[in-house]
């Protein structure tokens, strides 16, 4: 019976994949580096530690984050990833089982009006700095977290004054700060273009 089934599987996955035109595919080989970032990047998280000694809560708080994504705070780290929205960010449809499918019809938007997966992360990375200075933490340590993630505690905390161990921004990273906190008038200099009045 279980060899049945597991050949049942197995016939139905062969099926869907070569819907998606994917009946050649080589399970075994190893993962790029591009191919790991790719899921990476659907998949942010951030975790951080207070710097000094803070105690455990003794019971979790679930606090929700203005992204939408749930912040676990243990009173001495925090944690925060999409959770449930994980497998899409933004505004976007998930179908239940009285939904009507492919054309367009029914759905639910999860998650509307907080933007982008990287809106999302940048926001929830930045309100978790603002909630461990809350929380009294004279500090944040990185723990582990998605690149854009540890990026965007360090913007927080660099414009806040607050220290961050455990990521040390590159060039590319103090760059990039740079051209987020240019003004438009800034932008506008640079090339030589009077601003209007509006």
């Amino acid at each position: 019976m279980v060899d049945d089934e597991k050949r049942e599987v197995s016939e139905e996955i062969e099926e869907a994949l070569k819907k998606l035109h994917l009946d050649d595919v080589d399970w075994a080989r190893a993962l790029s580096p591009h191919e790991i970032l790719y899921l990476l990047d659907r998949c942010p998280f951030l975790q951080i530690v207070s710097t000094n000694e803070i105690e455990a809560f003794s019971e979790t708080k679930f606090i929700t984050a203005q992204s939408g994504w749930t912040i676990h705070h243990y009173g001495e780290a925090m944690s925060s990833s999409p959770g449930p929205l994980l497998f899409q960010g933004g505004d976007y449809r998930i179908l239940g089982d009285d939904d009507e499918g492919d054309d367009g019809e029914g759905g639910t938007i999860v998650n509307p009006g907080k933007g982008t997966i990287v809106k999302q992360a940048f926001t929830t990375a930045a309100e978790m700095i603002a909630l461990a200075q809350k929380s009294g933490w004279r500090g944040v340590r990185i723990i582990d977290g998605h690149p854009l993630m540890q990026w965007a505690a360090w913007m927080q905390a660099t414009d806040d004054a607050f220290h961050l161990e455990g990521y040390e921004p590159d060039e590319k990273a103090r760059k990039k700060r740079e051209r987020v906190k240019r003004s438009e008038v800034e932008d506008q200099l640079k090339i030589n273009v009077k601003p209007t009045r509006r």
